[in-house]
C-alpha cells in the first residue's frame, strides 16, 4: 500500500510455497478457508487456504498474516494474491469455498464471483462444523430433556421426559 507522499508499508504478507502452490494446482476444487486468532508471536490474526485430495489428505495451500479482519482485507487477498499466487487458470477450477459464518471471509468471495471471470463458476458454504454442529448446539441442545442434578456428561445418558420417550415409539 502507498501513500501520497512516497511512503509504502505492508498491508498482508501471503505465503504460498512451491509444494503449496503445487498443492493448490492439482487439488483446485475446493477451498478450505478460516482465520485463526494470535497463534503466533505478534498476536496476529492468520488467514489459511486448505485444499484436500481426494483421498482426504490435506494441505495448507496459502498462509496469509493479515491486518484486521475487514472485508477489503479478504476482498485484496482473494482479488490479487490468490490470482497472483496460482493464476488465473487455477482459480478458475475451483467450484466451492468453505468458511465459516464471518461475512468478512464469505462476502469478498461472493462479490469476486459476481466481478471475476475466474471466480464465475465458484459456490460459498459454510463448512459442517459451522453449519451444522454450532447450530445444533445453540438451537437443539438446550431444548433436550434434563432432570434435576443431572450434569451433561458424555458417560452418564439422559432420562427422556413423557413426551420424550413417546416421540422415539
Amino acid at each position: 500500500m502507498a501513500y501520497k507522499d512516497g511512503t509504502e508499508i505492508l498491508l498482508a504478507l501471503s505465503v504460498a510455497t512451491d509444494g503449496m502452490a503445487r498443492a493448490v494446482h492439482m487439488f483446485p476444487e475446493v477451498f478450505y478457508m478460516d482465520t485463526t486468532a494470535k497463534t503466533n508471536r505478534q498476536n496476529r490474526d492468520l488467514f489459511l487456504m486448505v485444499v484436500k485430495n481426494r483421498n482426504g489428505k490435506t494441505y495448507i495451500g496459502n498462509v496469509t498474516v493479515v491486518p484486521s479482519l475487514c472485508k477489503w482485507v479478504f476482498l485484496k487477498i482473494y482479488q490479487h494474491f490468490f490470482v497472483a499466487l496460482y493464476g488465473p487458470v487455477t482459480i478458475g477450477r475451483n467450484r466451492l469455498a468453505l468458511t465459516d459464518n464471518d461475512p468478512s471471509e464469505h462476502g469478498p468471495s461472493d462479490s469476486c464471483r459476481l466481478t471475476m471471470d475466474c471466480y464465475l463458476f465458484s459456490k460459498h458454504m459454510l463448512c459442517v462444523f459451522h453449519g451444522v454442529i454450532l447450530k445444533y448446539n445453540e438451537n437443539i441442545h438446550p431444548l433436550l430433556p434434563r432432570t434435576r442434578g443431572q450434569r451433561d456428561l458424555p458417560h452418564r445418558q439422559r432420562k427422556l421426559t413423557k413426551k420424550g420417550a413417546l416421540y422415539g415409539e
